[in-house]
């Protein structure tokens, strides 16, 4: 089976099937073209499973057991592509064939014990508050933990006196994002304008396409 980058809508993913696109015809969407468009979806599952493995683990790797999977959620394959990561394809065959190809096997975030890093984030936001707002108020920058307070910190737990550089990282971690969203945007749309038929739709697509792209820059 080959699928096009349509029929998945995530641009890592789409950017590479065309990549290795070796087909002109979609097994999915059934889109032709005189140009190959369309992948392996066996090569497009194992890249996904890069990215799978980063977030997730087998259960047997890292959660208790004592008369059932303690203290963390575990799920299948299918839970994980349609609840936890959320994968928009253009047909639930195609849904279901990747479904498939990960295999019969339960899954659990990575690390489940820790924290995730938007607990992360957010703890670590709280406490700075509470920090510059109740104790040190105009000198936050130079707050820092003693060594017995760094003694109880956890690896995913963000001192105070570090906030602010985690904060600066996530920004620009969020321009570097949408700087790919927008280069994708502007593509679009120059694609678009190559036809004739559709140079003034594209024109006012642009300028959305623009404006959008503003609405959400950091």
């Amino acid at each position: 089976m080959y699928v096009c980058a349509d029929c998945i809508q995530d641009y890592a993913i789409q950017d590479f099937i065309r990549s290795i696109a070796s087909e002109t015809v979609c097994s999915y969407c059934g889109n032709s073209s005189e140009d190959e468009i369309a992948a392996p979806l066996s090569e497009v599952v194992d890249f996904m499973k890069i990215g799978i493995d980063s977030e997730y683990d087998d259960p047997n790797n890292c959660v208790g057991w004592e008369g059932g999977w303690q203290g963390a959620d575990v799920f299948d394959s299918e839970e994980l592509i349609n609840d936890y990561i959320g994968l928009e394809c253009g047909s639930v065959e195609l849904t279901e064939d990747i479904i498939e190809a990960l295999g019969d096997q339960e899954w659990c975030q990575r690390d489940p014990y820790g924290l995730r890093p938007e607990q992360s984030l957010e703890f670590g936001w709280n406490s700075f508050c509470e920090q510059i707002k109740h104790h040190t108020r105009y000198i936050f920058f130079r707050v820092g933990t003693t060594e017995e307070e760094e003694g109880w910190l956890t690896l995913d737990e963000i001192p105070v006196s570090k906030m602010l550089d985690r904060v600066s990282r996530e920004i620009s971690e969020l321009e570097s994002e949408m700087g790919i969203v927008r280069e994708n945007l502007y593509q679009f749309v120059n694609l678009a304008g190559k036809s004739s038929r559709r140079k003034r739709k594209s024109r006012q697509c642009f300028k959305l396409g623009y404006r959008a792209s503003r609405s959400v820059s950091i």
